[in-house]
């Protein structure tokens, strides 16, 4: 089976500020055209299931900042544009080989080559196993495998902050390196009278950590990479078989731990490289959206007459706090209080083509902090009570 899918994207973000906003006006447009294609092919000989494939894309994108400041606090930045290219070629090879009826193995790789600002090239394995174990029906599974993740073309420089605060320097793009991830994971799922058990452990290491970092205490961010990162997390999910002939319960639970390490290695830095805050050491801390544990649960019913009833519970265990040990606002630990809400659903199915559907979300109105970071996100908390009713029909086509 041959499958081919040409694509084309265009992006465009413009960021205008009024020119007499405090203490600084930004302007900050970005626009980027895609065009590429993914191609695969899937061949089933024997007991071997081979695959391979191609994705490759074009990448042409225009950028322009600057900055006035109006309070005199340091001088203006002028406007300055930036055209960049990039282009990615990517293929793989893989192999699904089914050993007898217990034993499936995975093997392939993925081969890379990125030209942008940097010219970069990966050759990255993948290996798998499931083993099935008879009479028991239990599933064991292991993964291990590396990553490469192509790098936004560009970024503001180191330069551009030590312009703003009066240190030698211009206004300068500068590129990203990449992406590299190394995974490993493994599993086991048990079933049990119609019961569905499946727990997991997923760690994952990266180099050249991508994320975003805001200028100041302002919603002025940009891409940047970071040293190096670790996730890992444990994950679990149980399913019933439908329970008294009426519904099905649900739980997923994933206690995960997201952390950063080292200095910002790409894209705008400290304004002074000597200054020993600048130097953040090759402990781990926090990302700032690491929540250690998080908790869905619920329950459907099939009722008679068409008529269905859902509930879900959600909990979490608090994001970072933003303001850890500052003395400043209500939370003054290391994350923001745990936090639950409960959501309920309900529909039913008049005739063959008539459905009515109502949800209910955040039923008791529980108001809660879930970011107070400095970041684009900035302060924000949870939806309110939500409210919602859909009718729906189907057309005969």
């Amino acid at each position: 089976m041959f499958e081919v899918a040409p694509f084309y994207h265009f992006n465009e973000a413009n960021y205008d500020s009024l020119a007499t906003d405090q203490p600084i006006s930004t302007t900050w447009h970005q626009r980027s055209n895609y065009v590429g294609a993914q191609g695969d092919a899937h061949l089933q000989l024997g007991p071997n299931n081979l695959s391979g494939g191609l994705y490759s894309f074009y990448q042409a994108e225009d950028d322009l900042y600057g900055l006035q400041v109006n309070d005199g606090s340091a001088p203006n930045i002028p406007n300055t544009q930036s055209n960049a290219n990039a282009g990615l070629v990517e293929f793989y090879i893989s192999d699904h080989l089914r050993v007898n009826r217990w034993i499936t193995l995975l093997g392939g790789m993925r081969f890379s080559i990125f030209h942008a600002g940097l010219n970069e090239s990966a050759a990255y394995p993948r290996l798998g196993a499931t083993v099935e174990i008879p009479r028991l029906h239990w599933v064991l599974r292991g993964f291990y495998g590396h990553f490469f993740q192509p790098a936004p073309i560009e970024t503001v420089s180191s330069d551009f902050l030590n312009y703003v605060t009066g240190q030698s320097g211009q206004n300068a793009f500068t590129p990203l390196p990449s992406e590299r991830d190394e995974e490993h994971q493994f599993g086991i799922q048990i079933p049990y009278r119609g019961w569905i058990l499946d727990v997991a452990n997923v760690k994952n290491r990266v180099n050249n950590f991508l994320d975003h970092a805001n200028v100041g205490e302002s919603n002025v961010y940009f891409p940047i990479a970071v040293d190096g990162a670790l996730v890992r997390a444990w994950e679990m999910t149980l399913r019933s078989p439908q329970i008294a002939r009426v519904g099905q319960f649900h739980l997923t639970y994933s206690n995960q731990i997201a952390e950063q390490r080292g200095n910002v290695i790409g894209g705008f830095t400290c304004s002074i490289p000597t200054d020993p805050a600048c130097n953040l050491g090759p402990d781990y801390t926090p990302v700032d959206h690491d929540q250690r544990n998080t908790l869905n649960t619920g329950f459907t019913a099939k009722l008679p007459t068409h008529t269905w009833f859902s509930t879900n519970v959600y909990y979490g265990s608090g994001f970072v706090n933003g303001l850890a040990g500052a003395n400043q606002g209500p939370y003054n630990g290391a994350y923001l209080p745990a936090h639950t809400t409960f959501d309920i659903s309900a529909g039913h199915s008049i005739g063959e083509n008539w459905r009515i559907e109502g949800n209910i979300l955040n039923v008791t109105n529980h108001r809660i902090l879930l970011d107070n970071s400095i970041t684009i996100g900035g302060f924000h908390y949870n939806d309110p009570r939500m409210i919602s009713a859909q009718l729906r029909y189907r057309f005969h086509f």
